[in-house]
């Protein structure tokens, strides 16, 4: 079975296990966490996320390079 992929909110580096966490920690609804993390609505409470599959967290390089990529997407760049 494939690993569940995480949420990672791309302003503060927060990580959640999974999509539910994520809703309910954010106090969303789960289709609400996977159109922003899809890119179907641009943030959730102004804040970026995204899915993440690593097994370790980003090194503040990663998560800007990931900032820049979700910027050029929203922008449409």
């Amino acid at each position: 079975m494939a690993k569940a992929a995480q949420i990672i909110c791309l302003n503060d580096g927060t990580i959640y296990r999974t999509q539910a966490e994520a809703a309910a920690a954010l106090g969303v609804h789960e289709s609400t966490v996977s159109k922003a993390v899809t890119g179907k609505t641009r943030t959730i409470n102004d804040k970026i996320y995204r899915r993440y599959t690593k097994d370790t967290p980003p090194t503040a390089e990663e998560l800007e390079e990931m900032r820049r990529q979700a910027s050029a997407e929203i922008l449409g760049l």
